[in-house]
């Protein structure tokens, strides 16, 4: 599954024209539906889990597509690198060294 990000304007304005989602702009199979994602980003060396933001969603291939400004306010929290604005939890992630795993193939 990857965000799209440069595409959601032009289907933003096929759905103000036409009233009705558009299809999917990869698998072409379903019509995209309004939905809440999360993505994990880097900040520095902190990794970040952003939560409610809004999408348009594939239902058939997953496929996300995200507006501009959302993508731009995305880009300012991952770049303000002390801010806790929003921030409801904390996570602990597992950290797993591939080359430790599968040393033949690194």
């Amino acid at each position: 599954m990857k965000t799209n990000i440069a595409n959601v304007d032009e289907l933003q304005h096929r759905l103000e024209g036409t009233g009705q989602l558009p299809l999917c702009g990869r698998c072409g199979q379903n019509q995209l539906e309004r939905q809440h994602v999360k993505t994990a980003v880097w900040r520095e060396a902190e990794l970040m889990v952003v939560e409610n933001i809004p999408a348009l969603v594939c239902p058939a291939c997953g496929e996300e597509f995200i507006g501009s400004e959302t993508a731009a306010e995305l880009q300012r929290m991952c770049q303000n690198g002390e801010s806790t604005a929003g921030l409801v939890s904390r996570l602990i992630v597992p950290v797993i060294d591939f080359a430790m795993l599968n040393p033949e193939r690194v």
